[in-house]
């Protein structure tokens, strides 16, 4: 069940764990519902993964790299 939050904001994860992605707050972004739907299934995934990640750049620093947020065990 959705609370009115869940309404307006939805969290979507950049590199989900079964890709091997970190659980890390790097690698999460909140978005409305159509955005998040759109990132997902949409016909414009890549522009809005690219706005994602130029947004993250913005928080995180240039040296924010999605190639980061992978598990690398060695």
């Amino acid at each position: 069940m959705e609370n009115g939050f869940q309404k307006l904001v939805q969290m979507h994860i950049l590199l989900r764990e079964v890709s091997g992605g970190l659980g890390i707050e790097q690698n999460i972004v909140t978005l409305c519902p159509e955005c998040h739907y759109q990132e997902d299934h949409g016909l414009n995934t890549k522009l809005y993964e690219d706005y994602i990640e130029t947004y993250l750049k913005n928080i995180y620093g240039v040296n924010w790299d999605k190639s980061k947020l992978i598990y690398k065990k060695y």
